[in-house]
């Protein structure tokens, strides 16, 4: 018992830590967050015609893109006002 609960916590923290083979160090996964502002996905719930309630969540729109020459995830309302005080 004791051998499968160790097993079953090296998972778990497995999938918190990715081992990166390249350069022998651990590095976090990436959340769901914007890098800006640091918004997170939200909780609500699915309505039916009978009004029935189901969980779901509402994602950010999050993009790929290279903010002051380092590449992080935005999402795309911090994109937006990136782009008007660059017009400035």
């Amino acid at each position: 018992m004791a051998l499968i609960s160790s097993i079953v916590l090296r998972v778990r923290n497995n999938a918190y830590q990715v081992y990166n083979n390249r350069s022998n160090r651990t590095t976090e996964t990436m959340a769901k967050t914007c890098s800006i502002c640091e918004r997170t996905p939200k909780t609500a719930n699915l309505r039916s015609h009978s009004n029935r309630a189901t969980k779901r969540r509402m994602m950010l729109n999050l993009q790929r893109r290279a903010v002051d020459g380092i590449r992080q995830m935005v999402c795309t309302s911090c994109l937006k006002t990136l782009k008007r005080e660059k017009a400035l």
